[in-house]
């Protein structure tokens, strides 16, 4: 929403499950819970149509909140935490139970190719240091626009196309960010650059995973024997999705290998059941434990998510009042 003076946009109450569960567990964890719903983006930001697309507001939100925590979770709004007994701390834990010290970032996957490493960015987990900083420092110039007619330049017409959205511009900063900080491992400037007679980015379009693909060893996996081979100073953990059962940050059901609309096989069936935190759409798709936790975090803390009687958005569980 362009006019910060509007109230946000009404959401679709199918988002109230998951919104739901994300109340619940920060509750039982006894982690902060922001629901954003400001505009974020203050009179310095260029006026670019792409910023009306694809959640670029997470950026100035998690800038704005990030030195108050160690980390933050940032989600879309249809990511379902399924696995509520699960604590961020556990993954942090098995992180440095296998040597690694420099996890500044955790990122879901998509597709396990090991060498595919472009992502869909519905979930990540920053950390509040001088490379995380650094991280949201390029993805804000990214926003902000980096080439004298923009990124990829792609909504030019008024209409969304996924190549301006914020997505492109998370996997521009873990690139840009990693050439600042290893700058003896890659082949200078190994990020996509301006291109003098066009204005916009080289390497149109996106994804760009020949540049992730040089940077060193990167190695993808984020529980087990992966994990065991990612090497211990890499900055990035992208999760496994080989080992389904153990998905990491989330498991992708909108679209690719595991997509809600497609035959569940066993192996699905078990992924699904026993993911942490799922990417989906409507809450009809989610599996029946999902179902059967929403439930409890209703009837035991008295979780809701809803619009009152004044249409204004109320999120809390118990005691706590999220919004």
């Amino acid at each position: 929403n362009t006019n910060t003076n509007e109230p946000p946009p009404r959401l679709n109450e199918e988002y109230f499950p998951h919104i739901l569960t994300k109340a619940c567990y920060s509750y039982i964890w006894g982690y902060d819970f922001i629901f954003n719903t400001t505009y974020g983006f203050d009179d310095t930001y260029p006026k670019w149509h792409w910023l009306d697309f694809g959640t670029w507001h997470r950026v100035p939100h998690v800038e704005s909140r990030i030195r108050e925590f160690d980390w933050i979770l940032y989600t879309d709004t249809d990511f379902l935490i399924q696995d509520i007994t699960r604590p961020l701390e556990s993954f942090l834990s098995e992180f440095e139970l296998h040597g690694k010290d420099n996890v500044q970032l955790f990122i879901p996957t998509d597709q396990w190719q090991k060498d595919f490493f472009t992502f869909s960015a519905y979930a990540f987990m920053i950390r509040n240091s001088p490379y995380g900083l650094d991280l949201l420092k390029h993805w804000d110039t990214f926003a902000r626009g980096i080439c004298p007619r923009g990124n990829m330049n792609k909504t030019s017409d008024g209409k969304y196309d996924w190549m301006d959205t914020d997505q492109p511009g998370l996997w521009y900063s873990m690139m840009r960010t990693y050439a600042d900080y290893f700058p003896d491992r890659v082949p200078n400037d190994n990020y996509p650059k301006c291109n003098a007679t066009t204005g916009v980015l080289d390497f149109r379009p996106p994804p760009w995973n020949n540049f992730f693909k040089k940077m060193p060893n990167i190695t993808k996996g984020s529980t087990g024997s992966e994990l065991d081979r990612v090497p211990d100073d890499q900055p990035y953990i992208f999760s496994s999705l080989h080992d389904g059962p153990r998905s990491g940050l989330g498991l992708q059901l909108t679209w690719g290998e595991y997509a809600a609309n497609d035959k569940k096989t066993d192996k699905k069936k078990e992924a699904y059941d026993q993911a942490f935190a799922l990417h989906v759409k409507k809450f009809k798709d989610a599996p029946s434990r999902a179902h059967f936790e929403v439930e409890h975090c209703k009837q035991k803390y008295g979780c809701y998510a809803h619009y009152n009687e004044a249409g204004e958005l109320k999120i809390g569980c118990g005691e706590k009042v999220y919004l």
